[in-house]
């Protein structure tokens, strides 16, 4: 049940936004102190956004198109106020320093959804052990205690699965390791039927138990060190264990206690609790909890210790369980498999290593990995190694929360390296590491991935997805508290939301480098996210380029803030950087780069110091730069049409009666309706002209297939269908709108503005009374250039999705009433969204528009509205609209004339040799005669 990664290419034109301060106070002052933001940062927020004509309630445009029973709270509070997730790093930052595992299993838990504490009566279990001291034996007795009653809860969850308990543990594991080596027993869910038994129980998964066993086990640690002789002190009641160990059977399961020699742990599924008091050891797995022993725990005090064995499951891995690994010490190597190091599916794992250079090395799901679980790896000390293939290193899926913690020494993280990203990138590998999260597209949200990086020069290297970041309904968070930390990246993270989601990247000291290749990252966003990057300090360089350092695509939130420091911005390829918002979807999102001070360099020049404004929300008075000679694509095709066409003769055809090849609808149909990048590009075209040539067999999949949720095999279907009958498509698609299923109502408005059948606009406009259709409704209305009266209402509604579609539909229609609706959607009382859609389609109206917004511009009693009918104005591209701005750039008040001044050049730009002379007349003497201490500084 792996998600499929696919991310829509945009084109990269945005808004860009510097450091701004003046004189005038904040737009919106922060109502109370935020746990994160400084006053300082908030009024640098404030003032940015202010440059853009908004305010802080604009950031919470609406991010939630779809609603999901598996939505994390901390997921919806982050999207409808982006600014809080600096609160979310704080609070995770100050556990994890604090080294309380408990306590970061805790907070794990609670934010995954977890049921509260309540009380929580452990039995009482009898020990026959003599020989073993007071101190220990009450702690291990505590212990087993607390043992058994998380074992009870386990059973209690598990039973509450019922019969199909087996086939439900099977697929949870197998939704984060595709090929596990040992795959426990049960039939094979659907991915429905597997969410609709989960769902019922998701709260329930990580024992409510589980911090006060843990804190039990690390008393028992406290005890046995207290008990067990060194060189150099002597103990009065010594643990004294014979050679060859102890073995305690106990009404919790058998209980295992070797000495300080180099011994070999590989116990059965009888053993739940092995205490190792010393010496270098191997251990084959270790803490794993499964159906068979639901919990498990392994104590090592000290030595160079080998966890080997590359088993799936081990060293602190739980698969409907808890379980807990603890080393106190030592350089150690840890060697394990799939799910293991902290990883939990449906219950808690926990990895603990105390001190010294350690090596981590696993395969997929590792190393703080939690889906429908908690999973915490805390590394107290020592210059550690680590390496995951995907799916680690403080990750989460559905319903999970996976924590990485390390308080101490130069730390090397990198993941990736055996799981293709092809199509997309042929050559590189993905990742989703070092705090991801991601969530089960489209049937279910996503987690909470974090990873906590205390002290150290550190280096954190990921190839696709990665690195404070997540990805659909999800919250990823990396934080690097102090040293000279490196950042690497190939695609998609360095605080970036993806999809529908969240991801924070804080650093809080020292000269840091950060590179993202191929951008949405660096403080990015893609597609109703959130993504912010925060560095509060040092000489610092960044690297990346498309939706990166401050760049938001499709309709999303991005920031960059820069506190401190000598700094280096660099986009490699311009477009949607260094503070900009795209449009999308008839509108557009939000994107800040702030700079706090100190000599900077941009790849753009004439930036240090400066404000601007670029794309969607503002104008960019940069020159522009001469375009780069052509480069190969490397994620274009690598294959020539006549291998293309061989391929698809190989893999869409199947032997005929006569033993000829001949096409297959099925295969054929596979082929097609895969992603159009790479080596796509060229079959994917060939496959779907053989589908045409099949007919009516086509166009029966095509229907039925409506209801998909495969975006891809929606879009091949869009693709497909205007090569048949347009009588006969049109009606199939009219009586689709009535269908019981909304998936198919939605997909058959799509394809009918698509098509732009007017013919069919009776349907469509009777579908406006549909409330889970009514934006696709709506946008087939205006693919039709139509506006019945029942779309003013949809625009007033509030709502800010079909406010955008709404917009759209009365601008595609024209006409004065149409015109008049969408100026008075202007006001600042229309939620952000809606009032930028209504912005954009003035705009692209030109000389239709000017008049209506030439007279907002001048008598409308908020300045906000003046402001935004003159960038309006600008955008038009139409001479008319000169006499409006040039009369502006005169205005008593300095926001009129900073944004006059900034329509009015993007005006002249816009119309070249054309642009009249009176308005750049107006422009110079307005630059010339600014007193404002914010309109001196605009260039």
């Amino acid at each position: 049940m792996r998600v499929g990664l696919a991310v829509a290419a945009v084109s990269w034109v945005g808004l860009s936004l510097g450091t701004v301060q003046a004189a005038d106070a904040p737009a919106t002052p922060a109502a109370a102190p935020d746990p994160f933001w400084t006053a300082e940062e908030l009024a640098r927020i404030d003032r940015g956004l202010e440059v853009l004509n908004l305010d802080r309630k604009d950031l919470g445009f609406s991010k939630r198109p779809l609603d999901d029973p598996f939505r994390l709270d901390v997921v919806n509070r982050v999207l409808d106020d982006p600014l809080s997730i600096g609160g979310e790093a704080q609070r995770w930052d100050d556990v994890a320093r604090a080294g309380d595992v408990a306590a970061l299993v805790d907070r794990a838990r609670a934010a995954c959804g977890g049921a509260g504490a309540g009380e929580h009566l452990s039995p009482v279990v009898e020990l026959d052990a003599p020989t073993i001291p007071e101190g220990v034996r009450r702690a291990l007795a505590a212990t087993l205690g607390r043992m058994t009653a998380v074992a009870a809860e386990v059973g209690e969850t598990r039973g509450a699965l019922g019969p199909q308990a087996e086939a439900v543990v099977r697929k949870a594991l197998r939704s984060q390791v595709e090929k596990p080596q040992e795959p426990p027993p049960g039939d094979d869910l659907a991915d429905d039927a597997f969410l609709a038994a989960i769902a019922p129980v998701r709260r329930s998964c990580v024992p409510r138990g589980t911090d006060l066993l843990v804190d039990a086990v690390r008393a028992l640690v406290r005890a046995l060190r207290e008990a067990v002789p060194t060189s150099d002190v002597v103990v009065p009641d010594p643990l004294v264990v014979p050679k060859g160990g102890l073995r305690l059977s106990t009404s919790a399961g058998t209980v295992v206690l070797t000495g300080r020699g180099e011994d070999v742990h590989e116990e059965g599924d009888d053993v739940v609790l092995v205490i190792d008091l010393g010496g270098d050891d191997t251990w084959r797995r270790g803490a794993s909890a499964h159906a068979g022993r639901p919990v498990s725990v392994c104590i090592d005090l000290a030595g160079d210790d080998r966890y080997v064995g590359r088993r799936d499951r081990s060293f602190g891995a739980a698969l409907g369980g808890v379980a807990v690994q603890w080393d106190g010490g030592g350089n150690d190597l840890y060697d394990a498999g799939h799910a293991s190091l902290g990883a939990a599916v449906l219950g808690a794992a926990v990895l603990v290593d105390e001190g010294g250079d350690d090596v981590y090395r696993s395969m997929d799901f590792g190393q703080g990995a939690g889906a429908f679980g908690v999973g915490v790896l805390l590394d107290v000390a020592g210059n550690d190694l680590r390496h995951v293939d995907l799916f680690g290193q403080g990750f989460a899926s559905t319903a999970g929360c996976g924590v990485l913690a390390d308080l101490d020494g130069h730390d090397v993280y990198d993941a990736g390296g055996a799981h293709s990203d092809a199509p997309l990138h042929r050559d590189r590998t993905m990742s989703l590491s070092q705090g991801f999260s991601i969530g089960m597209r489209p049937d279910a949200s996503g987690g909470v991935g974090v990873l906590v990086d205390a002290k150290g020069n550190d280096r954190y290297t990921a190839d696709i997805y990665g690195q404070g970041a997540s990805y659909w309904f999800s919250l990823g968070l990396l934080v690097d508290d102090d040293g000279n930390d490196a950042y690497v990246l190939g695609h998609y993270g360095q605080g970036a939301g993806i999809h529908l989601s969240a991801g924070m990247l804080l650093d809080r000291a020292g000269q840091d480098c950060y590179f993202d290749e191929y951008g949405v990252g660096i403080g990015g966003a893609h597609d109703f996210a959130v993504g912010v990057l925060v560095d509060r300090g040092g000489d610092d360089h960044y690297v990346g380029s498309g939706g990166s350092q401050g760049g938001a695509l499709t309709n999303s939130v991005a920031i960059l803030y820069d506190a401190a420091g000598d700094d280096e911005y660099t986009a490699a390829r311009p477009g949607a950087s260094h503070g900009a918002a795209t449009p999308a979807r008839d509108t557009g999102g939000i994107g800040l780069l702030l700079d706090a001070g100190g000599k900077d360099v941009y790849s753009e020049s004439a930036r240090d110091g400066a404000v601007w404004t670029s794309g969607t929300v503002g104008a960019g008075l940069d020159d522009p730069t001469a375009p780069a000679a052509t480069k190969d694509d490397p994620m274009g095709a690598a294959i020539t049409e006549a291998q293309a066409r061989a391929r698809v003769d190989e893999e869409g055809t199947v032997a005929g009666p006569d033993g000829r090849r001949t096409d297959d609808l099925d295969k054929l149909w596979a082929i097609a309706i895969r992603w159009q990048v790479g080596d796509e590009r060229v079959i994917g075209p060939i496959a779907r002209e053989r589908l045409v040539a099949l007919g009516a067999p086509t166009l029966e999949r095509m229907m039925a297939r409506l209801g998909s949720k495969d975006g891809l095999e929606i879009e091949a279907v869009q693709a497909l269908l205007p090569r048949f009958s347009r009588e006969t498509v049109v009606a199939r698609l009219v009586e689709a709108t009535t269908s019981k299923d909304v998936a198919v109502r939605r997909t058959a408005l799509r394809l009918l503005g698509t098509l732009s059948a007017t013919e069919a606009e009776a349907a469509v406009v009777a579908a406006l009374a549909d409330a889970d259709v009514r934006v696709q409704a709506l946008r087939a209305l205006a693919a039709m250039k139509s506006a019945p009266p029942a779309v003013l209402e949809v625009l007033r509604s509030g709502k800010e999705l079909e406010a955008v579609a709404a917009a759209a539909c009365l601008g595609a229609a024209g006409g004065t009433t149409s015109l008049d609706a969408l100026v008075a959607a202007l006001a600042p009382t229309t939620p952000f969204l809606g009032r930028l859609a209504a912005e954009a389609q003035l705009s692209a109206r030109g000389d239709a528009a000017v008049e209506p917004l030439a007279r907002a511009a001048a008598d409308a009693s908020s300045v906000r509205v003046r402001r935004t009918a003159l960038r309006a104005l600008g955008a038009t591209k139409a001479a008319a609209a000169a006499p409006a701005l040039a009369a502006a750039t005169r205005d008593a008040d300095p926001w009129v004339r900073f944004e006059a001044r900034l329509a009015g050049a993007a005006l002249v730009r816009a119309l070249g040799d054309a642009a009249p002379a009176a308005l750049v007349t107006a422009l110079a003497e307005a630059k010339a005669k600014e007193e404002d201490p914010l309109g001196k500084r605009l260039r």
